[in-house]
């Protein structure tokens, strides 16, 4: 069994980075993992760097016909808690 990674947007953002990650996945040197949030994010972004749409939409559906269970599901946000050192003297 591979061992599981979190690809986030930065690491399929790039074509060149993307064709070697997701071919070492098919490989099954490890096991790719994503969120709806992050393929969101990659097809405004990819959109934004002027890529066509149907092209930005065949590569995201393409990766998620070549790796049905990546993405992740049923997690929330950890929120964060800031505290500042004021917070500590009140």
């Amino acid at each position: 069994m591979s061992f599981p990674v979190f690809l986030d947007t930065c690491a399929i953002f790039g074509q060149g980075l993307a064709d070697l990650l997701l071919t070492l996945a098919e490989r099954s040197t490890y096991r790719p993992l994503w969120s709806a949030g992050v393929l969101n994010e990659l097809q405004k972004n990819l959109c934004l760097r002027g890529i066509a749409a149907a092209a930005v939409d065949f590569r995201i559906e393409s990766m998620q016909s070549a790796f049905p269970d990546a993405e992740v599901q049923g997690y929330e946000p950890i929120p964060v808690i800031v505290r500042s050192v004021s917070d500590e003297n009140t």
